[in-house]
């Protein structure tokens, strides 16, 4: 934020956050020595990856510093979730953030405005790095005003685990990496009908948390049209019949034979992982488990799909992005800059990242031979043309307070504790409080 920016800015909570933060950020830079910090071959980095993702992104950060030794690349990893994005927040508010910085695009209403600086477009093409090289989907999230304030690293989904000799004995695999056509919720619960007969029990396995339950219920109501507008001070908007829809859908997918409504994650997995559940629905990023699977017992037997359009022609789909982006500095250092964007271009170019599940957002990498060999991971490329992100708020987007909210709704009437009219009652209330309740950044 450069300072005649500041100096006209209205007094605000989040101004009196900024000013009061940025006084102990400067407070702690003197007492580190102020430049401690700086360093025109430094780029520092935070990002959330734990598990294979951690791995991966381990060895990408080695690649790099292995091509360029000039930059001493330092590299954080902090644990995911509220804390992470809370820390981040102080950080980039009191002039102590890193150069660079992961944060999921649904995140990026509550940051943008005054916590990051937006992408000098001309630098990132130096580096072989365009706007156009991004699905207009992620740039549109990605961009505020005319300013480019994220570069979208992946599209990450939900899609169909497919056990293939189940699925085949049932007759519904149309090939190795395919499942014949369904395009009705008809045709989904007839499939599963047919699946839980051929394997004596549950046909789909899936996870009770609230994250899994509003990302399967959000690819189907966006697939119905329905949508959900979160106006700030205002009270929610949605389809309610569209609501009731789809609901009423996942009531009868929740049959317990169909599947289990408290089936929970770890249970979910390990069922599919065993090699006695046909189909699994759950996020790409569970690739790596079944991979390590099949190497140790040789189940399961699988290949991964993308979500059927069901409700509607297009088969739309929730999904988020990792994205790169750059925490406000007081000051921007040139040199450091185009350590970062070079650091950046790296890690969008590495098809290492692509193994964890995770489909690249950069074309020229998500189009190339290299990655459209890669199986089963391009079977579900297209997910990041119907990508259907959270409705933005500053309460909503990946591990937030919104898809806490309306996965407890949804818990409640899959477990017919709730009706669905209920359920919608109680997610309304739940949306407006939010709506009424300041943004704590």
């Amino acid at each position: 934020m450069s300072t005649a920016r500041r100096d006209v800015h209205r007094v605000s909570r989040r101004g009196l956050l900024l000013g009061g933060a940025a006084f102990a950020g400067a407070t702690m830079l003197g007492g580190c020595g102020g430049s401690v910090f700086r360093g025109g071959g430094k780029v520092r980095y935070w990002n959330l990856f734990g598990g294979g993702d951690g791995v991966r992104m381990v060895e990408m950060q080695n690649a790099f510093r292995e091509q360029h030794p000039e930059i001493n690349l330092e590299a954080v990893t902090l644990s995911w979730g509220a804390p992470y994005y809370t820390k981040l927040a102080m950080a980039a508010a009191g002039g102590r953030a890193p150069e660079v910085a992961v944060a999921h695009l649904t995140r990026l209403p509550q940051y943008a405005e005054d916590l990051l600086d937006p992408f000098d477009l001309d630098l990132l093409a130096e580096f072989d790095v365009r706007p156009e090289h991004f699905p207009s989907v992620l740039l549109e999230h990605a961009t505020y005003g005319d300013k480019l304030m994220a570069v979208p690293l992946d599209v990450h989904t939900i899609v169909l685990y497919v056990n293939r000799p189940l699925v085949e004995q049932a007759g519904l695999l149309a090939s190795p990496d395919a499942l014949v056509e369904l395009s009705s919720p008809e045709d989904f619960l007839s499939a599963l009908d047919e699946l839980s007969e051929v394997a004596g029990g549950v046909a789909l396995a899936t996870a009770n948390d609230t994250a899994t339950l509003w990302r399967c219920f959000w690819t189907f109501y966006r697939q119905a049209g329905g949508d959900i507008v979160l106006p700030e001070g205002g009270t929610v908007e949605y389809d309610r019949e569209r609501m009731r829809e789809v609901l009423e859908f996942w009531l009868q997918v929740f049959d317990g034979k169909r599947a289990s409504a408290t089936m929970d994650y770890g249970a979910g997995v390990a069922a599919f992982a065993s090699g006695e559940t046909p189909l699994l629905v759950n996020g790409n990023w569970e690739l790596p488990t079944f991979v390590t699977a099949q190497e140790e017992t040789g189940k399961p037997d699988f290949t991964m799909v993308p979500i059927p359009a069901l409700f509607g022609p297009e088969p739309l789909v929730f999904a988020d992005s990792h994205a790169l982006v750059l925490p406000r500095q007081w000051s921007r250092d040139p040199e450091t800059d185009r350590s970062a964007y070079l650091f950046i271009s790296s890690l969008l170019k590495d098809i290492t990242w692509a193994g964890g599940g995770h489909v690249p957002a950069y074309q020229p990498l998500a189009t190339s031979e290299e990655y459209l060999e890669l199986r089963p991971q391009s079977n579900y490329r297209g997910a990041a043309e119907v990508a259907q992100l959270d409705p933005p708020a500053w309460f909503s987007g990946a591990g937030s307070e919104f898809e806490n909210q309306l996965g407890q709704a949804l818990f409640a009437v899959y477990r017919r504790t709730l009706t669905p009219d209920e359920g919608m009652d109680q997610f309304e209330a739940a949306m407006n409080k939010l709506l009424k309740t300041p943004s704590p950044v």
